[in-house]
């Protein structure tokens, strides 16, 4: 059943808002139906009236958590059940803002869209712990790179949020934002036309990675009716709820995950430190303390991604550029020391 932030949060838990209102949008679109929703997850029911929506019974439903297990469901069955290509698309472009959970009220209160971004990549476990967002800036423009750390997530998933992304960073703004440049890291689908529409006439698949690029001048603009007070509020809170969230998940286990998502970023500890808001020294303690260390998990790591890579026949120099080695000599030593062969 949803719980209550204060009560049992798991580490494979989801903002429950997020859940109902993607079961919203199915049902909206005829995709899915009640008993739909029942059989996946009972305890939703009581979010449903005629209208799809109903007032939650706890004023905190922005706190509240459900099984991570519910929202894969939902988008699983949704691409068993559509014909309708592009659903993700259509669902991502429409702003509720019912479906505003604590993060999206955190955000609504940044000064630019920079912040946003910025908020929302680094504190993105608040929605989904799957869902891995990083900002880098380049010379003129930010980059926003996004992937599910979850590989059981469907297409339309993917197209959900980095639609989403764009229609809510709009809705705050108060203007369609332009995207330089998108990036996809799938096939280009039957209906990729529709990305048009959403991410403009630069739209490249099969790109490696699902990406945005977003000009400097356009993540400066200030945010109408930004309210600092209520960000420092909002933030606290915030903070305190991600407090419990990675009480239940290791300094380890946090760490794999960055590294997997962006190995050239966070395999410079910096990076990481600067992710998980904390200093060298506390990581190298608390790491020491789960008996491992920052250069163990990456070299584990690039142990995994190495063998992934011999398996799928890529060269010496990709295998460098993959993990990060400068040159192939670093390489065949890393081989060595992991008893692999190229």
């Amino acid at each position: 059943m949803l719980n209550k932030n204060s009560e049992n949060i798991s580490e494979k838990s989801v903002s429950a808002i997020a859940v109902i209102d993607l079961a919203r949008q199915l049902l909206a679109l005829n995709i899915i139906t009640r008993q739909d929703i029942e059989l996946i997850a009972p305890p939703l029911r009581q979010y449903f009236t005629d209208k799809y929506w109903s007032e939650p019974a706890s004023t905190l439903v922005q706190e509240q958590r459900s099984p991570e297990a519910y929202l894969l469901r939902l988008w699983l069955l949704a691409e068993e059940k559509t014909l309708q290509p592009g659903f993700g698309l259509t669902i991502g472009c429409r702003v509720n803002e019912q479906a505003k959970g604590i993060l999206a009220n955190w955000i609504s209160q940044a000064e630019t869209l920079a912040e946003i971004f910025n908020i929302f990549n680094r504190h993105i476990m608040l929605l989904n712990p799957s869902e891995t967002w990083c900002l880098s800036k380049k010379k003129n423009s930010y980059v926003l790179s996004f992937k599910f750390l979850d590989s059981s997530y469907p297409v339309a998933a993917i197209e959900r949020s980095m639609s989403a992304l764009l229609a809510w960073a709009g809705y705050f703004c108060g203007f369609t934002i332009p995207v330089i440049r998108a990036g996809f890291a799938y096939a280009r689908p039957q209906h990729h036309s529709d990305y048009d529409k959403v991410f403009g006439k630069e739209v490249r698949f099969s790109a490696g990675s699902n990406y945005l690029v977003l000009s400097r001048e356009v993540m400066r603009l200030p945010i109408p009716h930004a309210n600092p007070y209520l960000k420092q509020v909002i933030g606290e809170r915030a903070k305190s709820i991600l407090h419990q969230l990675s009480a239940n998940k290791s300094l380890s286990e946090q760490i794999n995950a960055l590294l997997s998502f962006d190995l050239r970023r966070y395999s410079q500890q910096q990076y990481v430190c600067e992710q998980l808001h904390m200093s060298r020294s506390t990581l190298y303690r608390k790491l020491k303390a789960e008996q491992t260390s920052f250069s163990k998990l990456l070299d584990k790591v690039r142990k995994s991604m190495a063998q992934r890579g011999i398996e799928n026949k890529l060269t010496v120099e990709q295998q460098c550029q993959q993990l990060c080695f400068y040159d192939s000599s670093s390489l065949y030593k890393a081989y060595r020391r992991w008893s692999i062969s190229p």
